[in-house]
């Protein structure tokens, strides 16, 4: 007995898995079928992963398809759907095709297309004919259990900024039930738009002739423009003052209604707008405007205020007012009431659907994007779905719709029949409510329906998913891994969703190719901050038509700093906000704020700033908010209140946010030199410790590098500037500062600023950041610049070192052998004749210059000379008759022992110097002083009393004339002493003469 209860267990628990799994979840290949309710039609479609053809037929209200493919779909969520038009359903698989069938309500109409793989089919309802019957009964939930008591609620601002719904305020009117509009003057009927053939539907050439006409208003019309907007079409009412507003849709028909009357001109709507709609109508109400529009299906509403002027768009996709109005129950006066919070509300316009034959009550509403996100069903009235203000829909005749100071209160004379709880007046009207249904619309990322209950349910259900994982087979493991893959996700454990989604794709690799499913992995991956990935994911053409998609692409767009495609993005999916809860709602809000600082666009900034001033936001956020408040205040250019701004948001002491204030702080005291470069750079060393990472550090350092160089602190500088270019390497400011760095370094060494520093610190300066060295001419003459600066303080080895990189690394050709050139004086002056010796000659060109040649050979010359092989420097020197080959000359054969020659050659350079009585120069002493030696050693007495003669006069009482007197006096000092002083005089300044005019010509560079 025990044994057969526990198989029944088993199969039990079997078929409730079967049942209740998810697509994934089947054998066989498994597509997902998805049903939604919109304004005058139902839609339906299945998610095929690739192109299939299919057939429809039409039998009365019996409608049958025909896929010609084999799959499997799960038809629970369908029969157990609350759909207008659509009841029925069921499906027959064969081997070859998949046959659904479903059953219309009496009138109604099919129409199918493709949108990209998937199949969608609108069944749009008749004019004038409920919903289909249907044999199962209506879902109720049951009474819910008592809220919060709330006995005092406070005023109209306080409510919008909590979305707390609290009960209503002082009266500020109390009319009748159903009160009567007052009678119009007769009216032409709504004016259609032609269709013409051949060409798109286009409005009539002449302006509409309005249903007001007739009705007194001396002003001028409001003249309606529309433009195309993705996914569908904007009107903007360009008013001339503020009017609260109230727009929503039913039975096919657009209503925009403005609490004062005003002719309205729709002479100027384009092609665009009239293939959406189909006819205008302005209704005639003495103290009202009422604008109704048949309009195209698969349309839907979304309504803001830009100023004075409303703007309302028709789109495609579905959409959700911008700040959604609760719908609450609470006790007044006694007994139960629904009251709706907002602020600033019209004048009540009570209005009769033609189309219904029924009264709806309207109030308008002054704050845009204020509207109902859902429609709610009571026993006694429907608040309907509503783009901006609130529209009741009065089904009994003791429904009294009252305006108070702050909000709409929906009341009976009657009571209302409700089961409040008698202890809880701020009841917030739950959607379990026994008097009431809800209509939501199904969304791709849903993380409230995810959870799949409370905080406090984690464990529980978490171990009911592993439990369920464990028992089942294999081929129905990736349906319960894709509800805990989005259990996770929605409880913030996106690391955890990810890792399950990726065995999902190892063991179904067709699930890549599954718009859903690249959704939720692409979300995950944006909650990892991974945003790259998740950008590429939700990139996926099947998401397209998703406008939760775009919300987060909006996201992962961001995170990688791209904001014109962020804000973009948020544009296209703000219909949908107000479905989410509220922390992914102030997420997106938040990207669409941030992206209009960045771009410094103010009046998304205004907008943003007024959504999120309407929630309760944690002090690390509302700091956040507030800093980006101060942004749009300097973009306005309201200063000194950015200012004050600022100063709050340091106080507050929220880190990242008082971090970024008071670094915008110090930017804005150095622009107006109202703070010290060095106090900038304490107050900025201090911020570094305060937040680091993300954009806020690299501007940091960015600002810090640059003003450690503006105060010389080069190094400092630099070394600032490479940790923002190291800890950031992906940033696109990365490049900028580098170039900035570049930029600064030519400064130095190419313009001369580091000619101030010590050459020590020059050089350390220069090997610490020669990465920054340019290429080309310009990077060559900062190393020659830097070279020519050591060499002058006698950093001979250091020079050597740059030029040689130069010369092995760097250079060919002639430029090569220019500097080789340069190289090898530097040897010499080193007295490194050898290394001399061999770059001259591993640099040899064919063709160089003339004046480079006779540089390079005389320069060889000479550090033959030095390495006494005089020989080949004479051989070198031959023809060469310019006067620096005379002087190598003279030291060539003053080294070697020559004496007759070095007296002939200076002869030769002096010529008949001594008949000029212009006192003679250090060189031209030197010379004759080397003659009179060199007659001295040869023993030439006629010589050295020719040159006393001659030269005697010209060197008395000048430099070495006590020498040059000593060696012509022929007195009779002993021939060592005359040996010694003559030559250790004449080395001495032979090599001094050298090293002096090769510095000098560095020095002059």
């Amino acid at each position: 007995m025990l044994e057969a209860r526990i198989i029944w267990h088993v199969v039990v628990a079997a078929l409730c898995l079967a049942i209740s799994g998810p697509a994934f979840a089947a054998t066989g290949e498994r597509i997902a079928v998805r049903a939604g309710e919109h304004p005058g039609f139902t839609r339906l479609v299945f998610d095929w992963p690739r192109k299939v053809d299919y057939d429809i037929t039409v039998d009365d209200t019996a409608v049958t398809v025909t896929f010609r493919e084999s799959a499997t779909i799960n038809l629970v969520p369908l029969k157990t759907a609350d759909l207008n038009w659509i009841d029925a359903p069921d499906v027959e698989e064969a081997a070859d095709r998949l046959v659904f069938t479903f059953r219309i309500a009496e009138g109604a109409s099919v129409s199918h297309f493709r949108d990209g793989t998937k199949v969608v089919f609108d069944v749009l309802a008749p004019t004038g004919i409920g919903r289909v019957a249907t044999s199962r009964p209506v879902n109720r939930a049951e009474s819910p259990g008592p809220s919060v008591a709330q006995d005092v609620v406070n005023d109209a601002a306080a409510q919008e900024q909590k979305h707390v719904p609290g009960p209503p305020d002082r009266m500020m009117d109390r009319p009748h039930a159903r009160e009567q509009k007052q009678p119009g003057p007769e009216v032409d009927g709504p004016q259609p738009i032609a269709n013409q053939q051949g060409a798109a539907a286009m409005l009539p050439a002449e302006k509409p002739r309005s249903n007001a006409a007739g009705l007194r208003y001396s002003g001028a019309p409001v003249a309606v423009r529309s433009e195309p907007v993705f996914n569908g079409v904007r009107l903007t009412y360009p008013l001339a003052d503020s009017l609260p507003a109230a727009v929503f849709q039913r039975a096919g028909y657009l209503w925009v209604i403005f609490d004062k009357f005003r002719v309205v001109d729709h002479a100027g709507l384009s092609a665009v707008a009239g293939k959406r709609i189909l006819s205008i109508e302005q209704v005639p109400h003495p103290d009202a405007t009422i604008l109704r529009y048949r309009i195209a299906g698969g349309q839907h509403v979304v309504a803001h205020r830009r100023d004075n002027a409303w703007i309302v768009e028709l789109k495609e996709n579905l959409t959700a007012p911008k700040i959604p109005l609760e719908v609450g129950q609470h006790r007044y006066n006694g007994g139960p009431v629904v009251f709706i919070p907002v602020a600033d509300v019209g004048s009540r316009v009570d209005i009769t659907d033609p189309e219904v034959g029924d009264i709806i009550t309207v109030v308008p509403v002054l704050a845009g994007g204020r509207g109902v996100a859902e429609t709610r069903k009571f026993a006694q009235f429907n608040v309907l779905k509503s783009a901006q203000g609130v529209a009741i829909h009065i089904l009994a005749d003791d429904v009294l719709v009252e305006r108070f100071r702050n909000g709409v209160a929906v009341t009976s004379s009657n009571g209302l029949a409700m089961s409040p709880d008698r202890h809880a007046p701020d009841f917030a009207g739950a959607p379990e409510a026994k008097a009431e249904t809800r209509d939501t619309p199904q969304r791709l990322v849903d993380f409230a329906a995810w959870r799949r209950g409370q905080a406090r349910d984690f464990n529980r259900v978490r171990h009911d998913f592993l439990h369920r994982l464990s028992l089942a087979p294999e081929e129905e493991r990736n349906g319960v891994r894709w509800d805990l893959a989005r259990f996770y996700l929605a409880h913030g454990m996106a690391a955890r969703a990810l890792g399950i989604l990726q065995v999902m794709a190892a063991t179904d690799p067709s699930l890549l190719d599954n718009p859903e499913f690249r959704a939720v992995r692409g979300v995950a991956y944006i909650q990892m901050r991974r945003f790259g990935e998740g950008r590429n994911d939700l990139a996926h053409k099947g998401l397209d038509a998703e406008s939760d998609a775009y919300l987060w692409r909006a996201v992962a767009a961001a995170g990688l700093g791209q904001w014109e495609e962020a804000l973009d993005n948020y544009m296209r999916g703000s219909d949908v906000l107000a479905s989410y809860d509220e922390p992914e709602r102030i997420r997106f809000e938040m990207t669409a704020l941030k992206a209009g600082e960045k771009l410094g666009d103010v009046a998304v900034m205004r907008d943003q700033l007024k959504v999120l001033d309407g929630f309760l936001l944690p002090p690390g956020l509302h700091a956040e908010v507030e800093f980006l408040r101060a942004r749009m205040l300097f973009l306005e250019g309201q200063e000194p209140m950015a200012m004050k701004t600022l100063a709050k948001v340091e106080e507050a002491g929220e880190r990242p946010s008082a971090a970024q204030a008071a670094l915008t702080r110090i930017k804005v005291q150095l622009r107006d030199d109202t703070i010290a470069k060095e106090d900038a750079i304490d107050q900025l060393e201090r911020l570094r410790f305060a937040w680091r990472g993300d954009a806020f550090e690299l501007d940091l350092l960015d600002l810090l590098g640059r003003l450690y160089i503006d105060t010389g602190n080069y190094h400092t500088g630099f070394n600032t500037l490479r940790q923002a270019i190291t800890h950031f390497p992906k940033s696109p400011r990365t490049r900028e500062i580098s170039a900035m760095m570049a930029r600064e370094f030519e400064k130095l060494f190419l313009d001369g600023r580091a000619d101030a520093l010590p050459p020590i610190e020059a050089l350390a300066l220069y090997y610490d950041f020669r990465e920054l060295t340019p290429l080309g001419a310009g990077g060559d003459q900062m190393i020659r610049r830097l070279a020519d600066r050591l060499v002058a303080v006698d950093l001979l080895e250091r020079a050597a070192e740059l030029l040689e990189h130069q010369v092995r690394y760097r250079l060919e050709g002639v430029a090569q052998a220019q500097v080789a050139t340069r190289l090898a004086m530097i040897y010499l002056l080193d007295r490194k004749p050898e290394k001399a010796l061999g770059v001259l000659r591993a640099t040899r060109q064919t063709l160089m210059p003339e004046d480079v040649e006779i540089r390079r050979r005389h320069l060889e010359a000479r550090a033959l000379i030095d390495l006494e092989r005089y020989e080949e420097a004479e051989v070198l020197l031959q023809g060469d008759d310019s006067a620096d080959a005379r002087m190598l000359r003279a030291d060539l054969y003053w080294n070697a022992g020559q004496w007759k020659k070095v007296v002939a050659n200076g002869e030769a350079l002096l010529g008949r110097r001594w008949e000029v009585e212009r006192p003679l120069t250090n060189d031209e002493r030197r010379q004759v002083l080397r003659m009179a030696v060199a007659h001295s050693l040869d023993d030439n007495v006629e010589g050295l009393e020719s040159l006393r003669q001659r030269y005697g006069a010209l060197m008395a009482g000048g430099a070495y004339a006590s020498a040059f007197n000593v060696i012509t006096a022929q007195q009779d000092p002993s021939e060592r002493e005359i040996k010694e002083l003559t030559e250790s005089i004449a080395s001495v300044n032979t090599l001094e003469s050298f090293m002096a005019a090769y510095r000098d010509e560095f020095s002059g560079s």
